[in-house]
Parts: structure tokens; C-alpha cells; sequence
């Protein structure tokens, strides 16, 4: 016999992989890559509204090892009212210099990476990625900020001796990951969601009711207050790791269950029934914050987006 004829190449598997490319380049053809005006917002925007609440992050971050305090104690040790003179200033804007660095990159992720991930993914997945990024560029300085506004409060108490033992040590800047930073990643997608999931709907509820400006800012600033509910205690149990050594070389069962009995210490009254006052509180705490951060941020970006093509015909970008 003959050498028998080869038959016709496999059409169904080639079919599939070009079936499987067009997805893929389809899927590419989604993505918009961030506008400019979006990237100055981030660079520029981000440094302001970090360094400027400097004091509000701090009390926040004072609630975790703070039981007696309340919230107007809470805001006077962070401002420094305790102090005299310029001490006052350097107690409010303890960490400024170290969170500063990060929040260009920070701010630079939180809007135009999650409108790149928005535009080619859920808008929950979204959320996440952007989540780990931010949780990855600023774990080491808003850990090391945290730990120095305790520190710093440690120093004023009237028991303080200096030494070794008297403050907790403080972590690299650059640290990308370490104790807490799963917390970090869950609370930073819980605070992001209120100005890129829930707020646009509230926008077009509102529309009948308010101009556009004012609807802005009110659907922020509510989307921004109401998912604090979830991120309070997240961020408690995030800043409260990161100021307890004793939790840092725990397994992470063991330091999940010693975050448990600590959140029923904050948050549940004494005799079991309702919530304690540390959690109107804190939650108190985190909402003046979070709806500040990001309502002044998501000014600065439609704000960046106005004016920034304008800009750029004036310095010759564009």
C-alpha cells in the first residue's frame, strides 16, 4: 500500500484559539488607559488631603489602645492640646513626613488604577485589586505612622520613663507586607466602595432633588459614612496589630481569635446587651476621616478633570 494521504488539519482547535484570541483582544479593547487629568489628581492630590488630616488619622488610629478616652479627649490628645508651644504641632502632624512619600503613589491608585481595573473587570474585583495595590505601596508608612502617634502619646503620659520598652518598634516605611496588612486590604476596599460603588447610584437618585456640585459632594460624603460601618472595626483591629507586639509573631489562627476577644472588648457592652460607647466612638472617629479623605479627593479628581485639558494647552502638553 501507499503512504496514506494526511487529512485536513484540525479546523475545530483553530477555531477555538482564534475564538480565544478575539476574546483576548476584545477583553484589551476595553481597557482605557487613565486620562491625564486623572494621573495629576493622584500626584498631585494625594500628598494634600494625607498631609492635611494628618490629625484626624491619628485620633483614629488612637482609638485601638485608647478604652477611657472619649471623643473629645481623643481629639485633644491627638492635636496635641496637651502640649505647649510648637510641641502642639509636632503631636498633630506626627507621621505627616512619613505618610507624605506614599500617598502620591496611593492616591495615584486609587483613582486611575481602579477606573483601568474597572473598565475590564467587575466592579467588586475591581475594588479588591485596587485594594492590594494601595495595601502594598503604603502598609510600611501608614504602619509606621500609626505606631508613631502611639508612641508619641506614650511619651506625654505622666508615668512615661524614656528608655527601651517605652514605645513600640517602629516598621520600615517601604515595608510592602507584614502583621495586619490582610486587614488593611479588607478595609481599604470596604472605604474605597463609597465613593466608586455606592456613591453613583445616590448621584442618580438624588438628581431631582439637587444640582450637580451639591450632589456630588452629599452622595460621597453619605456612600463614605455608610460603609464605615464595616470598615471601623476593621481598621481597629488593623491598628491595634500593628501597635501590639505581641500579636506580630502569632499564627495567624491564634492572632484572628485574640482579634475576636479584642473587638468584643471595644465594641460589646459589659453586660452583653448592645454595643459599648468605644463603638459610637470609633465609628464616630472613622467616619470625620474617611468621608474627609475621600470626598476631598473625589473633588480634586472632577475638579483635575475640569480644568487639567486647559492646563495642558497653556504649557504646551496637549
Amino acid at each position: 500500500d501507499g503512504p496514506r494521504a494526511r487529512g485536513p488539519p484540525q479546523m475545530p482547535a483553530m477555531a477555538a484559539e482564534l475564538d480565544s484570541l478575539k476574546s483576548w483582544e476584545k477583553m484589551v479593547a476595553k481597557i482605557h488607559f487613565p486620562e491625564r487629568a486623572l494621573l495629576a489628581a493622584g500626584f498631585f492630590g494625594g500628598p494634600v488631603v494625607i498631609t492635611s488630616l494628618t490629625p484626624f488619622r491619628n485620633a483614629m488610629s488612637l482609638c485601638s489602645q485608647d478604652q477611657t478616652a472619649s471623643l473629645r479627649q481623643l481629639y485633644d490628645k491627638a492635636l496635641g492640646r496637651r502640649a505647649q508651644g510648637t510641641a502642639r504641632l509636632r503631636i498633630a502632624y506626627t507621621g505627616a513626613l512619613t505618610a507624605a512619600p506614599a500617598a502620591c503613589p496611593q492616591w495615584c491608585i486609587l483613582g486611575p488604577a481602579f477606573h483601568l481595573f474597572n473598565s475590564a473587570t467587575w466592579t467588586p474585583v475591581a475594588l479588591l485589586a485596587t485594594a492590594v495595590l494601595e495595601t502594598l505601596i503604603t502598609y510600611g508608612s501608614q504602619s509606621r505612622n500609626a505606631q508613631m502617634a502611639y508612641n508619641a502619646q506614650i511619651a506625654l503620659a505622666p508615668t512615661h520613663r524614656p528608655g527601651p520598652g517605652s514605645g513600640v518598634a517602629l516598621f520600615s516605611p517601604v515595608r510592602a507586607w507584614g502583621p495586619g496588612a490582610e486587614l488593611m486590604v479588607l478595609r481599604n476596599a470596604c472605604s474605597m466602595s463609597g465613593i466608586r460603588a455606592f456613591s453613583p447610584p445616590l448621584q442618580v437618585f438624588l438628581t431631582p432633588v439637587l444640582p450637580s456640585g451639591p450632589r456630588e459632594m452629599v452622595s460621597d460624603l453619605s456612600a463614605s459614612m455608610l460603609v464605615c460601618l464595616a470598615s471601623t472595626p476593621l481598621n481597629s483591629m488593623y491598628t491595634y496589630t500593628v501597635t501590639a507586639p505581641l500579636t506580630w509573631s502569632m499564627p495567624m489562627r491564634s492572632r484572628f481569635a485574640h482579634l475576636a476577644g479584642f473587638l468584643r472588648s471595644q465594641y460589646i457592652a459589659k453586660n452583653r446587651r448592645g454595643f459599648s460607647p468605644l463603638a459610637a466612638r470609633d465609628l464616630a472617629v472613622r467616619c470625620v476621616y474617611t468621608s474627609c479623605v475621600f470626598s476631598m479627593f473625589s473633588f480634586i479628581e472632577r475638579l483635575s478633570k475640569t480644568f487639567w485639558p486647559s492646563l495642558e494647552k497653556v504649557v504646551g502638553l496637549s
